[in-house]
């Protein structure tokens, strides 16, 4: 029934194509698709399981693109994570002839991309890239909303654990510093951000003693159930927990994290990272979609099996549907038309695992909701630990679990 169903989304992309010019015969043969990823998870612990996702789509789409006639090539370039090497990984992309790119995962990386974009008339489509000052109209498409609505929802959960004081520990990049700047114009009285202490990648243990001394001055003011520190930046924080835990006073307040720590396997297989997360009750946010959750189970349940237990799904399923619809609209594509001129006519019929896919004018999603997870062992204190779903927050409500 499924191919079916992704038959019946081709044909239609062919049809609607109608509006573009028909394919060239070198189309009909052959659709490239790049995909741009730290692949195997080495830097960038969740891009594995967004990878095997990326593979999954391909799979589907690529069986029933045979029966009219089309040829599916994934492209793979490893990131490491670092936005030169994928700013030079998507000019490789477009020289072996790739029109639509699968990611980057991370801002700083979409960011490194955009001249690559702009040159060739490349459409990536991030699954992940939340950065505010990314949203532009430009041939960028992330599947996942800006952190203009992710620090609506972190705004909310303060209120909602009576936090009266933030200290922002924030990663020195796109990503940290945007979020940054987001959450300063949004988070109100009576939440008070004080002054961020800001770490350089690869050198987070440099400012554990000012970030320890700043939340010491905001514990002796407002006393520690009122404080928090909110940690914007990867899972570097494993590094650090042990060193952390031995902190009178950052092991004392709560702490959050935002989408780029949430359900990160790394963190939880770190026995000393786990223990701090439950140790200081930490809390972090994960954009979520709207999912078709019949169509979506199956996809689910084969990430799980493939031993993703504690990984990002949600990033996984956005880009399950970014590989979809990028092979689809290159299916489509006349010569004439732009890959971001046939992305949007297949965007507009286009339903997939994570719902339909609503653009904003800049090309951002405009409806995720949030999810917030913590770690916790519900298997009893032997147990391994993992990331599990405590609240939700749409509609600027939020919904805690008992």
């Amino acid at each position: 029934m499924k191919r079916n169903v992704v038959v019946y989304l081709i044909l239609s992309a062919l049809l609607a194509a109608t509006a573009l010019g028909a394919p060239s015969s070198a189309q009909e043969q052959r659709i490239v698709v790049g995909v741009l990823l730290d692949v195997d998870g080495s830097v960038r612990s969740g891009d594995a399981v967004i990878a095997e996702a990326v593979r999954l789509a391909a799979r589907d789409v690529a069986a029933d693109l045979e029966r009219i006639g089309r040829r599916l090539e994934v492209l793979f370039e490893d990131t490491d994570a670092d936005p030169r090497v994928a700013a030079q990984a998507a000019q490789e992309l477009a020289d072996r002839g790739a029109r639509f790119i699968v990611g980057p995962t991370s801002s700083p990386e979409a960011r490194a991309v955009l001249p690559v974009l702009e040159r060739t008339g490349v459409v990536a489509i991030s699954m992940a890239s939340t950065a505010v000052e990314l949203a532009l109209d430009d041939n960028l498409m992330r599947f996942v909303s800006n952190d203009a609505v992710q620090v609506r929802a972190l705004s909310h959960l303060y209120a909602e654990n009576g936090i009266d004081v933030v200290v922002p520990f924030v990663r020195a990049d796109e990503y940290g510093l945007d979020l940054l700047a987001a959450l300063r114009s949004h988070v109100a009285s009576p939440v008070h951000l004080v002054d961020e202490v800001v770490y350089e990648p690869g050198a987070i243990r440099d400012r554990l003693g000012d970030l320890e001394a700043r939340v010491s001055d905001a514990v002796r003011s407002y006393g520690a159930r009122r404080v928090a520190v909110q940690y914007v930046g990867f899972d570097e924080l494993v590094e650090v927990a042990a060193e952390l835990a031995a902190m009178p006073a950052l092991s004392s307040v709560r702490w959050f994290g935002a989408d780029a720590l949430a359900v990160s396997p790394r963190f939880v297989a770190s026995k000393e990272a786990a223990a701090f997360g439950e140790a200081v009750d930490l809390i972090a946010t994960i954009p979520v979609p709207r999912f078709d959750h019949l169509r979506a189970r199956q996809i689910i349940q084969e990430l799980l099996g493939a031993g993703f237990d504690s990984a990002p799904l949600a990033y996984a399923l956005n880009a399950y549907d970014a590989m979809a619809v990028a092979a689809l609209a290159e299916s489509a594509r006349s010569a004439a038309a732009s890959p971001k001129e046939a992305a949007l006519v297949v965007l507009k019929w286009f339903s997939g695992v994570t719902g339909k896919v609503t653009l904003d004018e800049n090309g951002d999603r405009a409806d995720n909701d949030y999810y917030f997870v913590r770690v916790a062992r519900p298997f009893g204190e032997d147990s391994e630990a993992t990331w599990t779903l405590t609240g939700h927050w749409a509609a600027d409500m939020v919904f805690m679990e008992d």
